[in-house]
């Protein structure tokens, strides 16, 4: 992308694209969130949410290694 002060200038254009930069950053923290969301419900089914131990990845279920 040429930087030729356009968008220094034309204010709407700015406006616009300002309005974009807002608009990708909210759907990015939504993506961020949601995925969030969707690890902490896996781990919850998987018994391993909030008030229980983490076991290591390659623990079997009494947790031993």
């Amino acid at each position: 992308m040429t930087d030729n002060g356009e968008r220094r200038t034309d204010h709407a254009l700015r406006r616009r694209i300002d309005k974009l930069l807002g608009r990708v950053h909210d759907a990015r923290a939504e993506i961020v969130e949601r995925g969030l969301d969707a690890v902490r419900a896996e781990a919850d089914r998987h018994g391993t949410g909030q008030g229980q131990p983490k076991l290591p990845p390659d623990a079997d279920a009494t947790g031993r290694v």
